[in-house]
């Protein structure tokens, strides 16, 4: 029994960055087929504005795969597409050395730690929390923030092209 629970807590965050690298990252960036609107943006014209505060809830990082997934809560009064696109950019760029990468914006905090990305376990109060996930992949070269107009509405998300990833860091 002890073998069977020390396997899975050794183990466990393992898979679920398996799981993310392979499932999650190619639904999140692929989700032009199921915005109701898409825009063009670059991240360029966000550069200088200070990004809003927030806090890191989960993190996945998978080796391997050189693939970064972040869990974040941001505060109610900065929560507008400006502030969100402006943070999508900013940490787009801190994980410019990344391959792949996801950030998953929410407006609690502890929805930010308990989210599941394959969607298991996610009520209707995870889903109202869930605002916007920016995202890029160097294989494919581009970057996009996915906002929810009206958090919880599917029907309400709009999809931004922000142009090529961010530049690679010198090393």
């Amino acid at each position: 029994m002890w073998a069977k629970v020390i396997f899975w807590s050794v183990n466990m965050p393992i898979l679920r960055a398996t799981l993310a690298a392979l499932l999650v990252i190619p639904i999140v960036l692929a989700t032009s087929s199921h915005a109701t609107e898409a825009k063009s943006a670059s991240c360029e014209s966000y550069r200088a504005r200070t990004p809003p505060k927030f806090r890191v809830a989960d993190h996945i990082r998978n080796e391997n795969k050189r693939s970064t997934i972040l869990f974040i809560s941001v505060s109610p009064h900065e929560q507008t597409l400006d502030e969100l696109l402006t943070l999508g950019c900013s940490l787009g760029r801190d994980y410019a050395h990344n391959q792949i990468f996801t950030v998953f914006i929410f407006d609690d905090f502890r929805t930010a730690k308990r989210y599941n990305p394959q969607g298991e376990g996610n009520d209707s109060k995870m889903a109202r929390s869930f605002l916007a996930s920016y995202g890029f992949s160097r294989e494919d070269d581009y970057q996009t923030l996915t906002w929810f107009r009206e958090p919880g509405n599917n029907s309400s998300l709009v999809e931004i092209n922000l142009g090529p990833t961010p530049p690679m860091p010198s090393p």
